[in-house]
């Protein structure tokens, strides 16, 4: 999908120096993923609150990551 944006300058120093990509389409893909990976672990971290001795299997795992 094609889209142009606007993007502050300054944020975008900033996010090229964190993900270490130069390139906008790279940047932005990385920052999406990373802003998924984040909820999918907010996610997890609401449904296991308070429950003791909860255990997940490496399959519910990879299935909470790959969503």
């Amino acid at each position: 999908m094609r889209t142009s944006i606007d993007i502050d300058d300054a944020l975008w120093d900033e996010i090229k120096s964190l993900t270490g990509v130069n390139m906008k389409k790279k940047a932005l893909e990385t920052v999406f993923r990373e802003y998924i990976k984040m909820k999918r672990r907010e996610e997890l971290s609401a449904l296991t609150n308070g429950m003791d001795g909860f255990d997940l299997e490496l399959s519910d795992l990879k299935t909470l990551r790959d969503g």
